[in-house]
């Protein structure tokens, strides 16, 4: 994703399933399957699946990886 295509969103998140929903509106959001973006991000597909799917816990370093992937920068604030 090019500079002038990045968007910006401020998200609060209170726990796992916030990581979870994150990571599923960006996967979503793509033009590229979760396979791809196994592929890319050199995660196995099975455990990009099972956070994708709640079977497993979205962990940030999931989210990290899926969002360099897809051309997002993840910034972590704590108050």
């Amino acid at each position: 994703m090019s500079a002038e295509q990045a968007s910006v969103a401020e998200v609060t998140l209170r726990g796992e399933a916030d990581l979870r929903s994150l990571l599923v509106a960006m996967i979503d959001q793509s033009d590229l399957s979760r396979a791809e973006i196994a592929r890319f991000s050199g995660l196995p597909e099975s455990r990009l699946s099972r956070s994708y799917n709640g079977k497993t816990v979205t962990t940030i370093e999931t989210l990290l990886v899926v969002a360099s992937v897809l051309g997002h920068r993840v910034a972590i604030r704590i108050e």
